[in-house]
């Protein structure tokens, strides 16, 4: 099964919304983040913080 998340605007909650989702079922489900496109800055990316975020739990433990 895929997820496909969509908005039609910047700072709507995508990105926060991902990283919920994938801080909560990622492992347990199997799920990996893929964004195809991405514009703006390049040297900080949703994918970047969402991985970071993701690893550091699983380092970290359930305080998150």
């Amino acid at each position: 099964m895929a997820i496909f998340i969509t908005g039609t605007d910047t700072n709507i909650g995508k990105t926060l919304f991902s990283m919920g989702f994938m801080l909560n079922y990622a492992e347990k489900l199997g799920y990996s983040y893929l964004k195809p496109f991405q514009s703006g800055d390049k040297d900080e990316n949703d994918t970047e913080k969402i991985k970071n975020l993701v690893s550091s739990k699983k380092s970290v433990g359930d305080e998150l």
